[in-house]
């Protein structure tokens, strides 16, 4: 009975409560787009530069990530066990090993500092790394395992040094013994990520041609890393090659993108903490239309509330209507945003967000490229987190006017009505 009252109080003034039932599950359908566009634009970003790098989750050294040296490296045993172990397993896409150093890019026409990556080609293919993608090779073609020393360099870095395919690249670097060691290599293909670093900086060569240029014994590695399908199952992998690992003799650590990767992660931490605060602000802003809907509600019903005090009427029942009446306001408002935002997040999840027509084609987010085709990611705690904070506010909103609505003085009002 009470929540039927409440309901039937609640549509007297049909026009107010759709107005204001529209207003909020706009803003809140609103909020959980933008939300879920953002996380879907950091989990883009997030596939590609795990993938450029070494993995959602890395086995390297204990000291290699503070202090990186050719010395620190990862033992045979370890990629072989996880490779083993994870290779087969559901969420893993690829083990891979990596070698990095950094070095001297040399030609006629110029020298320049760069990052050597020694991969492993079908590894690379497998991960589907940006540099390794068709469509982000610009000239000539990803080098093969088989070939003779080839490089994949970035098109600034080609146009800089004058490079093409085919022509000759001197790499230089220090090996394991200190040494100034250098190799001849000849270009692959030439590769545009859209970011200036990467494609000005890194150079891929084959892993086996790395280690000889550094000095690495057979099956040494700097990095061990794993592709996942997605960022929500590194909890998942991280324990599973904790205990893969378990009773291998080697000095390894186990290390999420997060601790390899700290500035991208503190960027989007940042970057998502200021947009939940906007969000959270037009949502506040929203809702006092609520605490407005119901406080007029209360004042319009004074004397309808002094008339029900007198016949004998709890003051405590009327409370609980006009709280229920939020509570109706709160639920058809949270059932309609949340019904419209994820639909809305899961059409353009389907069809894809272009941010091209607002900030152009070349975009970078911390140094990786950002694919302007943004496909939303309406995660479950995005949805219970605004649609049950804009509930709670809601309950919160229409107390002070239940309140109203219990002090209502019999005689005065009556008197006045008379």
């Amino acid at each position: 009975m009470l929540f039927r009252l409440a309901w039937r109080s609640l549509w007297r003034h049909r026009r107010r409560t759709v107005l204001t039932v529209f207003a909020i599950s706009m803003g809140l359908a609103l909020a959980i787009f933008f939300i879920s566009l953002e996380e879907g634009a950091y989990d883009q970003v997030i596939a590609d530069a795990v993938r450029i790098e070494a993995g959602h989750i890395v086995v390297e050294h204990p000291e290699y990530l503070d202090a990186p040296s050719h010395e620190l490296t990862v033992r045979p045993t370890v990629y072989e066990r996880l490779d083993g172990w994870l290779g087969p397993h559901r969420d893993v896409v690829v083990v891979r090993p990596v070698v990095l150093t950094q070095g001297l890019a040399t030609t006629a026409h110029g020298t320049k500092g760069v990052a050597l990556y020694g991969v492993d080609p079908e590894r690379e293919k497998q991960a589907r790394s940006p540099l390794a993608r068709p469509e982000n090779l610009v000239a000539g073609e990803y080098f093969q395992r088989s070939d003779e020393p080839r490089a994949l360099v970035g098109a600034e870095l080609a146009e800089e040094l004058e490079l093409d395919v085919g022509r000759r690249l001197n790499l230089t670097a220090s090996n394991v013994a200190g040494e100034t060691q250098q190799l001849r290599f000849e270009i692959a293909g030439i590769f545009a990520s859209g970011s200036s670093e990467i494609d000005g900086h890194i150079v891929q060569i084959p892993i086996e041609t790395a280690r000889e240029l550094l000095g690495l014994r057979d099956g040494e590695t700097h990095r061990v890393g794993m592709i996942l399908t997605g960022i929500d199952a590194i909890d998942t992998v991280l324990a599973e090659s904790e205990r893969a690992l378990t009773g291998v003799d080697a000095e390894v650590a186990t290390r999420t993108w997060q601790e390899v990767m700290p500035e991208l992660w503190a960027f989007m931490q940042v970057d998502a903490g200021g947009t939940w605060i906007m969000q959270a602000i037009v949502i506040g802003l929203l809702l006092f239309i609520i605490f407005n809907t119901l406080y007029m509600s209360v004042m319009e019903r004074e004397r309808e509330f002094a008339v029900l005090y007198a016949l004998g009427t709890p003051r405590r029942r009327l409370l609980k209507q006009v709280i229920a009446e939020s509570m109706w306001v709160g639920l058809l408002s949270v059932s309609i945003g949340v019904a419209l935002g994820y639909g809305v997040s899961e059409y353009f999840r389907a069809v894809g967000f272009d941010f091209s027509v607002l900030f152009g084609e070349d975009i970078t987010i911390s140094g990786f490229f950002f694919d302007p085709m943004v496909y939303p990611n309406a995660r479950p705690y995005t949805l219970i987190a605004l649609g049950g904070g804009v509930f709670l506010a809601t309950l919160v909103m229409g107390l002070l006017p239940a309140r109203r609505a219990t002090n209502v003085n019999i005689a005065d009002t009556l008197r006045s009505a008379a």
